[in-house]
């Protein structure tokens, strides 16, 4: 079952990369670059600490990191070479989000503390998610993919069932951090389409 979960989690986040890469090729969508640099920065990092802190080490297991480093990647140089009306200008707040991504890392790297540094990614993953948060509460239209965000919970939902069974804390908070910080952004979309 522990592979059957990784397929279908590595299959999801295939789609969602795809799906994702072709709407903003067609200018149906809008992504904020800085939410995509920080969580390109902030999944390779966190998938480095992860394969050195006191976890299971097993790529499987947290299958939810290994995916997302491969999806982020993606979307944001596709978002970087294709995306029209991309906003490449940074505010304040979005050039401190990227400065703590480095900071965590030259912190892991000078102390070699994996699992604060593991954690502190998640909390990174967090802030990571804000900028398209602040843009969606302030926001009068919908600039982002229904389809895609739905299909990312049902992939970190799924990815949920391996760190529970091998009882790998650190994929299970990478999972969960997601589900909860996705939901969000759904129900935000949900707000712009139904409530304003």
């Amino acid at each position: 079952m522990k592979r059957i979960t990784a397929v279908v989690v590595s299959f999801l986040m295939a789609v969602v990369a795809i799906r994702y890469c072709y709407l903003i090729k067609l200018g149906e969508i809008h992504p904020v670059l800085a939410t995509w640099l920080l969580f390109s920065l902030a999944t390779g990092v966190g998938i480095w600490t992860y394969m050195r802190a006191d976890s299971k080490k097993d790529v499987i297991t947290n299958i939810a990191n290994t995916t997302d480093v491969f999806a982020t990647w993606s979307i944001l140089l596709f978002l970087l070479f294709f995306g029209k009306d991309t906003r490449y200008a940074f505010s304040p707040f979005e050039i401190l989000c990227i400065a703590s991504v480095v900071a965590v890392l030259i912190y892991w790297r000078i102390s070699k503390r994996a699992n604060a540094a593991n954690i502190a990614i998640n909390f990174i993953l967090v802030i990571g998610y804000l900028p398209t948060i602040v843009w969606l509460w302030k926001a009068t239209e919908n600039t982002e993919s229904f389809s895609v965000w739905v299909i990312v919970l049902i992939s970190n939902l799924t990815a949920l069932y391996n760190p529970i069974k091998e009882k790998d804390w650190f994929a299970l908070l990478y999972a969960s951090r997601a589900v909860i910080l996705v939901s969000a952004i759904i129900g935000l979309m949900v707000r712009i389409e139904f409530f304003r």
